[in-house]
């Protein structure tokens, strides 16, 4: 947000002095300004003189500021400090410059310039305005920009809600989806634990639960399937790490087996997996004993 802001203002700063460096009529004013400086031992005529111009010139800056700055005020929008050295190094414009020297009673080397300088009161009219105009659209885009965060923050506020109570009453359905599957009724399981997914299809659960089904009904294809999607979307949900424990026993990988039937214990909720949990107990105590 800062950054886009910062090219913004400088876009726009860019943009004015590029539009006003073109010849236009103008309502001139003139300003004048001295300046002087002592040389000293190492430093030539020249040096000094260009160290006083550069103060005679920030003095002509300031005098043209005094003119910026009331207007700027009376418009009630401040200037910064780099938006008014932009406008008074665009309108002022040097027509002389007198430089002359003397030598002090001590010897030591007076370097002087003066500065005669007009600028165009019109002009900074103009610039001023335009930046005024640009703030405002600036601050127009923010203010945009701020409320579209506001409405991102509010929506992924709701996708989480939403996708709570989609899991909350996914769970419902995994938990009619169990007592069926526990009392054999297989395909009854399956249509709530489908349900399930329609309903929470980023809930790692329904997929481990659905998982069961298919590898109860022999189509291991499917039933790993489930379990990958299952572990992309929680590693730590407890059901896929039986149903693997179960496709490596299968495979004869029992010390694979035990770890993940180990996992298991270790992740599940004993209201949720009583039956479970005491069967992968079994298991690893037949599987070690047969080590």
């Amino acid at each position: 947000m800062l950054a886009i802001k910062k090219f913004c203002a400088c876009l726009t700063m860019c943009l004015v002095v590029m539009l006003y460096s073109l010849p236009a009529f103008a309502a001139v004013e003139t300003l004048t300004a001295d300046a002087d400086y002592i040389l000293q031992e190492t430093e030539s005529a020249k040096e000094g003189q260009e160290i006083a111009f550069k103060e005679a010139m920030r003095r002509i800056s300031q005098q043209a500021g005094v003119y910026i700055e009331s207007k700027s005020r009376s418009e009630n929008n401040t200037l910064t400090a780099d938006e008014m050295t932009m406008i008074t190094n665009t309108i002022v414009k040097v027509k002389e410059r007198k430089p002359t020297k003397h030598v002090e009673p001590n010897g030591r080397i007076r370097v002087a310039v003066c500065i005669v300088a007009e600028y165009d009161t019109d002009l900074a009219d103009k610039m001023l305005n335009d930046m005024i105009a640009a703030r405002k659209a600036t601050q127009g885009y923010e203010k945009i920009q701020a409320e579209y965060m506001q409405k991102g923050s509010e929506l992924d506020r709701l996708k989480r809600q939403y996708a709570g109570q989609a899991d909350k009453e996914a769970r419902h359905y995994i938990r009619a989806g169990q007592k069926k599957e526990r009392a054999g009724d297989l395909a009854g399981a399956m249509a709530d634990y489908e349900k399930a997914v329609s309903i929470a299809p980023n809930y790692a659960r329904t997929y481990s639960r659905r998982g069961h089904i298919y590898r109860k009904q022999g189509r291991s294809d499917l039933a790993k399937q489930d379990y990958d999607k299952a572990y992309s979307l929680d590693p730590k949900e407890p059901g896929l790490h039986l149903g693997r424990g179960i496709f490596l026993e299968q495979a004869g990988k029992n010390l694979e087996a035990v770890e993940e039937y180990r996992t298991f214990i270790k992740q599940a909720d004993i209201m949720e997996y009583d039956e479970e949990i005491t069967w992968a107990l079994d298991r690893m105590v037949e599987l070690f004993d047969g080590v």
